[in-house]
């Protein structure tokens, strides 16, 4: 069936087209070679979400696709991979279909010779950490949907799709949304705050029509379209369907331009850095998981035909070297030799994936992490260029204490890991020759002698593997205590001083100089020096991920706060209206002509 056509655009660089027919399919071409297709985008299986609008990134490598859903996906056009999606909330949402973008444009900053000779040297002190080039990858996590392909030098390659770092240049993607919200993107993946023109002039039901930015990025230009216009005099007027130039100064993304791109790169790695975390605790978790469904699966399937529980029947057996004759016909007909072999082989094999998530994965993200605060922390102690971008060095350092305190968990995991793991072997060492034993008996046949096994490590399995609380070393990472969920962190002088507030709880090193924080401390200890049970693996995490987003949000919230409304022409009538001549819902953000 013919689909006719509903968007088109060109690449600037290249001999491509790209296309979006009325069934919803995006496909790129080659113009000169008989539109010959590269790769086609299939519609969404979403009848909410709708290709709306697309623009390429200047370079032409990337295309930015906006849907009616607010989403804005990035795809390589080499590969049809998508390497980042941004949700643009509008700051108002009567409805659904005030998410819609209507409206993308994507535009670099272009300098001259001088002016690139100056950055240069300016940047020297705020390029990328040095360490980083001699870091090894990060490991692809097995079993989780890959994050994001954005940040190319972390994770595969030192080239990355979308954040030239050799390049001084800053590129921003604009889009707009059905609400009238101008969204800015720095390199179309760092979003700031959006901007509701009807709070800058007085035009309400705005589509964006048309953008024009100045080759240095001090001024944006938007051709707007309303059907609903009103001024400030006493005899408010109305016209339909009305075309306005409105005219905003960038503010401190044009003053502080190379400030801004260096912490949006540092945002993005932060932020790549935090979801890896992340989705390593909850692989460590899942992997808890099906340890205590394995094991639970032959402990409730005794205590169902038994009715006793089979934690006291294993410690009669160890004590005494009989076993009862419950346990007995339960080892004979349900627990076999077979079964053994598989639950010790499946253990074993858990356990190792178990280490494998927190030494190769989780603990080289937050030590990549930390790396990246660090950055943050260095930048924190130059006012002059970052103080009016929001960075707070001391809500920093609360974030690289969080950081070394998963860091410092993640030691303790690791040496319980070990831990569970040699009375696992030792249990089932012990049980094969018992069930052998059994065996014998039953054949009149010599029985082997009795092996070395370690009894405290065996009894202890059985305890706290076999009992009611499964597991209990290992439960206390993934659950938390009712009375202790709650992460707090006292104000220090990083890395070392005392917490000076009686009601504060704070995380101390299990040391006998109780007045010093370390900067990975071990054990979390309350006010009255009681230590108590530390809040659980996603508690830290989760709290690391929202201080993260606070230090990022802040930035792109004073960055968008300092964009303000210069001009308004009624191209209609010509009429040239200052924005000190109008009235305006908030003084603060308008700046005078």
């Amino acid at each position: 069936m013919y689909n006719s056509i509903r968007l088109m655009s060109m690449c600037p660089t290249m001999d491509l087209l790209a296309v979006c027919t009325e069934s919803g399919s995006v496909w790129v071409a080659r113009w000169y070679n008989a539109l010959e297709k590269i790769w086609t985008l299939p519609p969404s299986q979403d009848n909410e979400e709708t290709v709306e609008v697309f623009t390429w990134r200047p370079e032409g490598k990337v295309i930015a696709i906006g849907y009616s859903n607010g989403i804005i996906r990035l795809y390589n056009v080499d590969k049809l991979e998508m390497i980042h999606e941004l949700f643009q909330k509008p700051l108002k949402s009567p409805s659904s279909k005030s998410f819609a973008i209507n409206f993308l444009f994507w535009v670099q900053e272009t300098k001259k010779d001088s002016e690139i000779m100056n950055d240069a040297t300016n940047d020297f002190s705020m390029s990328a950490h040095p360490v980083q080039k001699y870091l090894p990858r990060l490991n692809t996590m097995p079993h989780a949907k890959p994050i994001s392909k954005l940040l190319g030098d972390l994770n595969e390659s030192d080239e990355d799709d979308l954040d030239d770092r050799s390049s001084s240049s800053i590129d921003l993607l604009l889009a707009g949304d059905a609400g009238g919200n101008l969204h800015l993107s720095v390199y179309g993946i760092y979003n700031l705050q959006p901007i509701s023109l009807s709070q800058h002039i007085q035009l309400k039901n705005t589509t964006i029509i048309k953008a024009s930015v100045t080759p240095d990025l001090s001024l944006i230009t938007l051709l707007i379209r309303t059907d609903d216009y009103s001024t400030s005099s006493a005899s408010t007027g109305f016209h339909k369907d009305r075309l306005f130039f409105v005219t905003f100064n960038t503010g401190l993304l044009y003053t502080q331009k190379l400030e801004i791109r260096t912490l949006s790169q540092r945002y993005t790695a932060i932020k790549y850095l935090t979801d890896y975390i992340f989705k390593g605790i909850k692989q460590i978790e899942s992997e808890y998981q099906d340890l205590k469904l394995l094991t639970n699966k032959f402990v409730e399937s005794f205590q169902e035909e038994a009715k006793s529980k089979l934690s006291a029947e294993f410690a009669r057996l160890l004590a005494t070297g009989k076993p009862s004759a419950l346990l007995e016909e339960y080892m004979e007909s349900h627990l076999t030799k077979r079964a053994l072999k598989d639950w010790e082989s499946k253990g074993q094999k858990i356990f190792d994936q178990m280490r494998e998530y927190v030494n190769h994965y989780v603990r080289i993200g937050c030590e990549r992490l930390i790396i990246e605060l660090n950055a943050l922390v260095g930048y924190s102690k130059w006012p002059q260029k970052f103080q009016k971008l929001g960075l707070d060095e001391s809500f920093i350092h609360s974030c690289v204490i969080l950081a070394g305190c998963i860091i410092s968990r993640l030691e303790k995991l690791n040496s319980i890991i070990d831990e569970e793991y040699i009375n696992f072997l030792e249990f089932h060492q012990w049980l094969q020759f018992e069930f052998d034993n059994i065996t014998s008996l039953e054949q009149n046949t010599n029985h082997e002698a009795s092996p070395r096994v370690d009894v405290h490590k065996v009894s202890s399995y059985i305890k706290n593997s076999l009992g009611k609380d499964f597991l209990n070393n290992l439960e206390k990472f993934f659950v938390d205590d009712q009375q202790s969920s709650t992460i707090s962190l006292p104000t220090f002088e990083f890395p070392f001083s005392s917490c000076n507030s009686d009601n504060c709880n704070i995380f101390q090193q299990n040391s006998s100089h109780n007045n010093e924080l370390p900067a990975y401390p071990y054990d979390f200890l309350s006010s009255n020096n009681a230590f108590q049970r530390a809040p659980s693996f996603e508690s830290f995490v989760t709290e690391l991920i929202n201080r993260c987003d606070i230090l990022s949000s802040t930035t792109a919230d004073n960055v968008a706060k300092s964009v303000k409304a210069h001009e308004l022409v009624d191209i209609v009538e010509g009429i040239n209206y200052c924005i000190d001549n109008i009235f305006l819902a908030d003084m603060r953000i308008v700046a005078e002509v």
